[in-house]
């Protein structure tokens, strides 16, 4: 079995491709919330993926390490992805990537007494996918009101960035976003986002005949497979899908999601770009999946000693799941 944990609510990153296009594979998948994990009295003995880390409090980091030491000291080997501790997120990342000399930009947090060094930036929260919160801004007095804007507006500074913008435009006269996945060694290239706006999400992106053959022969070619391992190595991450442009000729990774969507909910037509995409990450998940199940022996579950949560605790995690379907919280 191969067992991703994500956060409650962000099972549609996953399910679709399982619905759809997984076939037989998908009965050896399962996905639990983080909720459902931490009130787990045992565990089972095969490879777990941990997801959303980036969405995660520390306390809940705390605790997902707490079953990744478990299974790592379990009398079976098992394979485990995305250290809950040890991968970095947004801001981490990124900060690295610059010092390490992959990325020409920086980021500053909004309480860093570094003022960024080059315009244009933007602001956005730390640790979400909803993208930037401003426009660009241009020199520091622009970048002072916006900032002065949020806090009326009653945002808080401790979990936003500031990025310096760092993009450029193809002969085509467009921004280009590439996407790829990455699974525990293995680099899949996903699709090329074009668009003229600055900001490159699926709403705001075109299709022409140059972006399809463009895009075929990235899919053909995998041409950043290299530079995408190093990336992931540096990160400490194991699994997710990187966004990164290309400036000059050099890649610039602009993050890291650890629970991506591999298929939006559909029905969408089966298309041979898609169908190539589904099997070849497919063949990636049975290849985890069978990295421990070839090597594991009985007992196929781990029963803990302390479980993280007493039956109080357990109890009004499930309700609050089943009911609300969210993540439980602690009352204030």
């Amino acid at each position: 079995m191969l067992r991703f944990i994500v956060r409650a609510g962000h099972r549609l990153t996953m399910q679709p491709f399982l619905d759809e296009w997984a076939g037989d594979f998908a009965s050896r998948v399962e996905v639990i919330s983080y909720d459902e994990l931490f009130r787990s009295r045992k565990v089972p003995l095969v490879t777990h993926v941990f997801t959303d880390l980036e969405c995660l409090t520390p306390e809940e980091r705390e605790q997902a390490a707490f079953f990744w030491n478990t299974l790592e000291r379990g009398p079976n080997s098992v394979r485990l992805l995305n250290h809950p501790l040890r991968a970095m997120r947004r801001f981490e990342l990124l900060r690295h990537l610059h010092e390490q000399g992959v990325n020409d930009f920086d980021v500053y947090r909004l309480n860093d007494p570094r003022k960024p060094e080059r315009f244009p930036v933007f602001l956005r929260v730390e640790n979400d996918h909803n993208g930037p919160e401003s426009t660009l801004i241009y020199n520091q007095f622009e970048l002072d009101q916006a900032v002065e804007r949020m806090f009326r507006q009653g945002k808080c500074a401790e979990d936003r960035m500031i990025t310096e913008f760092n993009a450029q435009k193809s002969t085509a006269g467009a921004y280009l976003k590439y996407g790829v996945f990455f699974i525990d060694g293995a680099v899949i290239p996903r699709h090329i986002l074009f668009s003229t706006d600055w900001l490159v999400k699926g709403k705001s992106s075109f299709v022409d005949e140059q972006v399809i053959v463009e895009e075929a022969k990235f899919l053909t070619e995998n041409p950043h497979a290299k530079q995408v391992r190093e990336v992931f190595r540096l990160a400490k991450i194991d699994y997710g899908r990187i966004d990164y442009g290309m400036v000059d000729g050099r890649i610039q990774v602009y993050e890291i999601n650890s629970n991506p969507t591999i298929f939006s909910a559909g029905p969408w037509p089966h298309t041979p770009k898609k169908q190539r995409f589904a099997t070849a990450l497919t063949e990636c998940f049975r290849r985890l999946e069978e990295s421990t199940s070839q090597a594991g022996t009985k007992p196929r579950w781990i029963t803990l000693d302390r479980p993280l949560k007493d039956w109080r605790g357990r109890l009004a995690s499930t309700v609050c799941d089943w009911v609300f379907g969210r993540q439980f919280r602690p009352i204030i």
